[in-house]
């Protein structure tokens, strides 16, 4: 069936069949639809209920603004060239089993029940929204099958999200807990973030930028990616300045920065740096075990660095520096590991690794080798052993390695 328009807030309910309408679009009190394929050639609008449960489809070629006043919202396979409005004020929004939704334009989704604010489940791994993604509401889950970018977002309770590429947080404020999974896209933001709960975030071999000085983090902040900053606040809202940044494990294979800016030993974290290193900008750190292999621990002033100024190989050898900073040498105790290039060397040869002081004799007592993990660690340096240099051999290969004290 083919019509110009539907007016008037009546009600359809679609159970089968095509219905294609022009330009002048579709203005309704309800829609059902449990199969079948409606086309609006212009806008589409509900006022009081909105569903698709089933395998039916509606492509708008305009603006669809969803209203619910009756009943949850139940969104199905879904298309809006135009901006995509839902809006449920008796109950959630919710997504059809095995249905994908297409927004080309903007989103906007607001569910609540009774002014409380309801959930909002878009978790169709087909789903695409193009546009920027804005939602107001309790528990909030959205999957897109491609990058993923938010506008502005507020949930009472937990928000889920989960792309296929680049995943912008926008502007966003979590009641709950925060799960965000990038599919190995970049994981960035767009405005502060303002978390209650945990925070858990999966960048795979993604970046994850998540610096904004506006940032609170309530709870544990778990990050996994390629290289991640993460920046808690000056103070929260209520002018608190003790804003701690706690991250429980956050991996990153380049640099990994976390920034408390309130306190200087707001830093509780197992963080592990496995390429270019990790970045830690206070002077003092409580709590830490930080562990970096192929790259530079920095910690504020107390700077200490692995840098591999040569290659190895088997015509010459690989030349590492080693920077001990001022806390460092304050503590009397350092731990570093052989950059990458030289670790992946090393390994390749089968056999053990050997640690000796340039002229051939054994490492001083105070100085340890680990030649499993590739490590040196010290507790005590003696005041006058700095600077010093050390040899490594592994089968056929040679490095040298420099160790100096950087005041």
């Amino acid at each position: 069936m083919l019509l110009d328009g539907i007016g008037n807030q009546g009600g359809l309910n679609q159970t089968g069949g095509q219905l294609d309408i022009g330009s002048g679009g579709v203005a309704l009190g309800s829609f059902s639809q449990t199969a079948g394929s409606f086309a609006a050639g212009g806008n589409f609008g509900t006022t009081r209920a909105f569903s698709q449960a089933g395998n039916g489809s509606l492509v708008v070629n305009g603006a669809a603004n969803i209203g619910a006043t009756l009943g949850e919202v139940v969104l199905g396979n879904l298309a809006s060239r135009g901006p995509l409005v839902v809006s449920s004020t008796d109950g959630a929004i919710r997504q059809q089993a095995g249905t994908a939704t297409l927004a080309q334009s903007t989103t906007q989704l607001t569910a609540s029940r009774q002014g409380t604010p309801a959930g909002i489940t878009l978790d169709g791994a087909g789903n695409d929204f193009v546009g920027a993604v804005s939602a107001t509401g309790g528990n909030v889950v959205l999957v897109d099958a491609n990058a993923l970018t938010l506008g502005r977002v507020l949930t009472t309770g937990d928000l889920t999200l989960a792309s296929q590429g680049a995943l912008n947080l926008g502007q966003t404020t979590v009641g709950g807990k925060l799960r965000a999974n990038s599919g190995g896209g970049d994981i960035t933001q767009g405005g502060a973030l303002l978390i209650k709960g945990n925070s858990h975030f999966d960048g795979g071999r993604g970046r994850i930028d998540l610096s904004s000085p506006g940032n609170v983090f309530g709870g544990t902040v778990n990050s996994v990616g390629a290289f991640i900053g993460i920046a808690n606040p000056a103070e929260d809202a209520a002018g608190q300045a003790d804003q701690r940044l706690r991250a429980a494990e956050s991996r990153s294979t380049g640099l990994l920065t976390a920034t408390p800016l309130a306190n200087p030993q707001a830093v509780e974290a197992a963080l592990a740096a496995d390429g270019q290193g990790l970045r830690l900008p206070t002077a003092s750190v409580s709590a830490v075990a930080a562990t970096t292999t192929g790259g530079a621990t920095t910690t504020g002033s107390a700077t200490t660095t692995v840098t591999q100024l040569s290659d190895v190989t088997p015509q010459a050898p690989g030349v590492i520096q080693v920077h001990l900073g001022e806390q460092v040498l304050r503590s009397g105790a350092f731990e570093f590991s052989l950059p990458a290039q030289a670790t992946s060397t090393v390994r390749s040869q089968g056999d053990p690794a050997v640690a000796l002081m340039p002229d051939g004799q054994a490492l001083p007592a105070w100085l340890l080798f680990d030649a499993g993990g590739l490590t040196f660690s010290a507790q005590a340096v003696p005041a006058e052993a700095l600077p010093m240099q050390l040899r490594v051999r592994a089968g056929a290969y040679r490095m040298r390695i420099k160790i100096t004290a950087l005041k």
